[in-house]
């Protein structure tokens, strides 16, 4: 232990403090950017896409398998698309929270056609993401965030979209609802 009427070891513990103070700035950037994340959806050329908004859901889509998810094909039951990212702390608990939710944890719901949309994800990261939160329902990518732009205003996650065949899309919102909300609007899950 060093004397604190030492100037050296003054200097030190000053450096110390101006280093724990840009440490903690950086995290709160970090935390600030990662609660609701906009994603930017722009052009080779510079000009932003198209935000007109989607009034369906007939897009294929990449599994985290590689396989094709043709989301015209649901058109039996209500649709519930969960737009969100890896290391987005709010879409992964919303995912868990409905995961919990379920009566079989292992299948997924039979009421309902529940998927979540991984923006900006690969194949690899999506299946890391499927197996570590042993997500039982669809997991694709949305790699250039077309399907995100298209149907989720302000292009930010998470996001929730909610298709009824019989009346299109009836529920975009952005950020994490509870399971009653959702079953409030699509029926039970279950």
């Amino acid at each position: 232990m060093g004397n604190l009427n030492n100037p050296n070891n003054l200097s030190n513990l000053s450096n110390l403090t101006k280093f724990f103070f840009i440490c903690c700035f950086f995290c709160f950037i970090f935390l600030l950017s990662s609660c609701g994340y906009q994603i930017k959806n722009i052009m080779n050329d510079g000009s932003r896409t198209s935000t007109a908004l989607s009034s369906n859901i007939n897009y294929r889509l990449t599994t985290y398998n590689n396989q094709t998810l043709d989301l015209s094909e649901y058109n039996d039951k209500n649709t519930i698309l969960l737009f969100g990212q890896i290391y987005c702390g709010s879409c992964n608990e919303e995912a868990q929270t409905i995961l919990h939710s379920l009566i079989n944890q292992t299948v997924a719901p039979t009421n309902v056609h529940l998927v979540s949309i991984l923006v900006g994800a690969t194949t690899d990261e999506a299946d890391w993401w499927k197996t570590y939160y042993q997500i039982p329902w669809p997991v694709v990518i949305d790699l250039d965030t077309s399907v995100l732009t298209s149907l989720c205003p302000k292009r930010v996650v998470p996001c929730i979209v909610i298709h009824k065949p019989s009346e299109g899309i009836v529920l975009r919102k952005i950020g994490s609802m509870s399971v009653s909300e959702i079953e409030n609007i699509s029926g039970s899950i279950n």
